[in-house]
């Protein structure tokens, strides 16, 4: 797999936990402007840990989330597929294997959000599986203690995708996913999006790589 890889450095996140008819409940927190890089912010719907114990009723609109950014990852209101955000676009992705744009007026229980804009440009050679491919946008990872936004663009030899299906009202999330749907593809050219958050961020977001 020949590929371009670009990754965003993180210094500014904001999670927003009220149910979106205000400011109440957001928070923000950055690493010193002495490190003299440009800051990007995070945006965040919820926690996930909220999202675990089956909260997850629509909070946001798919229209509000765009304001904050341009890339990203979450879920829709009552686990109705994996939101996928890519160059301003909100895709639903719904166990059934259907694919669509999110209408405007779709909510958003949890999401993760940014203006992508990559600190790190470059062509990367073949990749054999998914160890690898962590092993090497850890490489590119400066710090320990600051989220990335990473994006690659390749050809894909094969790929092993899942999408939670829409569960009964109530259910956990760690229940609905015992009945997600996975899907295999072969001799695609896509592009692969993800998040990668430092260790302290459990208590409120997805730690390691999303």
């Amino acid at each position: 797999m020949t590929s371009m890889r670009t990754i965003d450095k993180i210094l500014k996140y904001s999670v927003r936990t009220s149910t979106g008819r205000g400011p109440a409940g957001g928070f923000t927190y950055g690493l010193p402007f002495s490190l003299q890089t440009p800051i990007h912010t995070l945006f965040q719907v919820s926690t996930s840990g909220a999202l675990v114990a089956g909260v997850y009723s629509g909070a946001v609109s798919v229209q509000s989330l765009l304001k904050h950014g341009d890339f990203g990852l979450g879920t829709f209101a009552n686990l109705d597929g994996e939101m996928v955000v890519l160059d301003g676009h909100v895709y639903q992705v719904q166990g059934t294997g259907h694919v669509s744009e999110a209408p405007s007026t779709a909510r958003a229980p949890f999401a993760v959000v940014t203006k992508f804009a990559p600190n790190t440009d470059l062509e990367i050679g073949p990749i054999t599986n998914f160890s690898e491919l962590q092993r090497r946008c850890g490489a590119l990872r400066t710090s320990g203690n600051i989220f990335y936004a990473l994006r690659l663009d390749g050809t894909f030899k094969r790929i092993r995708t899942r999408a939670v299906n829409r569960p009964e009202a109530g259910t956990r999330l760690v229940d609905a996913a015992k009945a997600q749907s996975e899907f295999c593809f072969t001799e695609v050219s896509e592009t692969l999006l993800g998040l990668w958050s430092p260790g302290f961020s459990s208590a409120f977001s997805v730690a390691g790589y999303h």
